[in-house]
């Protein structure tokens, strides 16, 4: 969750960064995979999923991270709170 806060606070990533979440809404736990970290702007951080080119921004609310997503045929956006991040670096060897 720190590499999170380094990059909402500007830190900028010398190689591409991804992302996976375990996330929670209501008591139900999803897992958001394979996404590549695009940017951060006033304190968000704009994520997007491989494969399905979907949109994933990540902030913090409070004391705790949430991830907001918006899907075509929902009415509104969901915000899901952060439970589990693990990031990787794609290092070129």
């Amino acid at each position: 969750m720190q590499i999170l806060d380094e990059l909402i606070c500007g830190t900028i990533p010398s190689h591409p960064l991804y992302l996976n979440l375990k996330a929670e809404l209501a008591g139900v736990i999803f897992d958001i995979q394979n996404l590549r970290y695009r940017g951060q702007h006033a304190r968000r951080l704009l994520f997007v999923q491989q494969g399905s080119h979907s949109h994933v921004i990540v902030r913090r609310n409070h004391n705790q991270f949430v991830c907001v997503v918006s899907v075509d045929h929902w009415r509104q956006r969901t915000a899901f709170t952060i439970i589990q991040a693990n990031v990787y670096i794609d290092v070129p060897s």
